[in-house]
């Protein structure tokens, strides 16, 4: 499967890199691109799924505690759509 990412997806990544290093350090931002291309190597292998969330219409997986990626499948294509905060109020309300 190829993997891409939209541009929101892009936004939302480099935003919780930014405060990652901001108020973290070089070592905890470094961890967390870490876990993203974890995520998306067994994404393209096809070992990792994801959570179907019907009020989205998207899956989404748990990157850290506090960050989901969700994507949506079309295709052969898997598509990023964004990075959430799980402590933001939910993307439907």
């Amino acid at each position: 499967m190829k993997i891409k990412f939209t541009k929101q997806a892009i936004i939302e990544r480099d935003k919780n890199i930014q405060y990652l290093l901001e108020e973290w350090n070089v070592a905890v931002a470094s961890q967390f691109l870490d876990e993203i291309d974890e995520r998306i190597e067994l994404l393209e292998k096809g070992i990792l799924e994801g959570n179907y969330d019907k009020d989205l219409g998207m899956y989404r997986i748990l990157i850290v505690s506090q960050i989901t990626m969700h994507f949506v499948v079309e295709n052969q294509t898997i598509f990023i759509t964004n990075f959430w905060n799980n402590y933001k109020k939910p993307l439907w309300l």
